[in-house]
């Protein structure tokens, strides 16, 4: 493990400006495929259920049991008024929003949208509550055919170009440490020991690109419910707490495996004519 943690440091050592500019663009490639797959997810308009009202994103639909008395409808409108989180709440018949159902509606304004989950939660527990409707529960429009293609052919580019750069990247970095290797070599070094440090350079490149991915994620997710009215209406996936740490997360592991395949390449250079010792 010493020489794991010896080679990987002597490694990250010879990077040059030629070869740190390649780990760059690397870095970028493999952000860009975790960015493109995210999209597929995260962007959309929400689409209303059918008949269903339209609503804003700081807007809750609450749909009450047909079961409910109107004393118990007065009290759960006094009960949810007061509520830290809700800054209006106005009691509408199915009628007046085009509905053809029976139970009457609660629309509440959150006071803003970032209460919204919160909210859907609290509304969710409650007896006498038929559903709970928002932007965040509606589902997202397909993506459209070109878009869909252009977000493939995107991916599919993103991760070739990620493979040729890291290709160009570690031929870069093993040029600068041939001698070190030729050394090992005759010192009788395995190529089990050789390989994992460089695997290791490609596996953090692809944390690197991961935790980038991360932040841009939920920095859209800022974005969306700072500025509902610009962002949120074409990135609708980033209301949905739980789809977007779910986004993230599989985007960090696409990372971690782009990045590791990028090392995996890296190693196998070692293979070569070049480094390879004739007694």
């Amino acid at each position: 493990m010493t020489q794991f943690w010896f080679l990987l440091g002597n490694l990250l050592r010879v990077i040059g400006s030629r070869s740190g500019a390649l780990f760059i663009v690397l870095i970028l490639l493999i952000f860009s495929s975790g960015a493109l797959f995210s999209s597929f997810f995260l962007l959309g308009t929400p689409a209303p259920d059918d008949a269903g009202p339209s609503l804003s994103a700081d807007e809750v639909f609450v749909h009450l049991s047909p079961q409910l008395s109107q004393q118990k409808i007065n009290d759960l409108y006094l009960k949810i008024r007061e509520w830290e989180d809700v800054s209006q709440i106005n009691y509408r018949y199915p009628q007046e929003l085009g509905l053809e159902k029976a139970e009457g509606l609660l629309v509440i304004k959150a006071v803003s949208v970032a209460k919204v989950t919160e909210l859907i939660d609290a509304l969710s527990a409650i007896d006498g509550i038929a559903g709970v409707d928002s932007l965040s529960t509606r589902h997202a429009d397909s993506l459209s055919a070109p878009v869909k293609i252009g977000l493939l052919i995107g991916l599919a580019l993103s991760i070739v170009g990620s493979l040729i750069a890291a290709r160009y990247a570690f031929a870069e970095l093993l040029k600068a440490f041939s001698e070190e290797i030729r050394m090992m070599r005759l010192a009788g070094t395995a190529e089990q020991v050789i390989q994992p440090p460089i695997v290791a350079i490609g596996v953090l490149c692809g944390i690197s690109a991961g935790l980038l991915l991360i932040v841009a994620i939920y920095l859209l997710r800022f974005l969306a419910i700072t500025y509902p009215e610009t962002l949120l209406h074409a990135a609708s996936g980033c209301v949905n707490p739980a789809r977007v740490l779910t986004v993230s997360l599989v985007g960090f592991l696409l990372g971690l495996v782009l990045g590791g395949l990028a090392g995996v390449l890296g190693a196998s250079l070692t293979e070569s004519s070049k480094f390879q010792v004739y007694s």
